[in-house]
């Protein structure tokens, strides 16, 4: 394990952490999942990425997001949406954040990076996200 792998999933690991004081443990094992799949697509993807200020929307969260939709046997959309908000959730936390709007959320840097509220339509049932499928 290379320091910036190390460094990256302390990173993570912290802010888990911090989360599993307040949520179940079903809850925090879904963030662990969410943040080992965005790991993993970053060091495969772009092994030169070694500090979450070089994180950008373009290519890496949207190219995590459209990797999530191409996966085989496909993830259902509870699963996809599931790890959009986990990660959000992480990200925010990681920008010095403790709340995430109710609109949107930002994360700071050089450049501002926005990740869309995801929203559920009025009627629609929410499903309850899987880890690992």
């Amino acid at each position: 394990m290379t320091p910036r792998q190390t460094n990256l999933e302390q990173i993570f690991e912290t802010q888990i952490q911090a989360l599993a004081l307040t949520l179940r443990p079903s809850s925090v094992d879904n963030y662990r999942s969410t943040a080992r799949c965005f790991l993993a697509y970053l060091r495969a993807t772009f092994p030169q990425l070694c500090r979450l200020s070089q994180l950008r929307r373009d290519p890496h969260l949207l190219g995590w997001f459209r990797w999530l939709s191409e996966q085989e046997p496909p993830l259902s959309n509870a699963t996809r949406i599931g790890h959009l908000i986990r990660l959000r959730r992480l990200l925010t936390r990681c920008s010095g954040q403790r709340r995430i709007s109710k609109t949107s959320c930002s994360i700071s840097g050089p450049t501002s990076t926005t990740i869309a509220r995801i929203t559920h339509w009025k009627g629609e049932r929410r499903k309850r996200p899987c880890h690992d499928q």
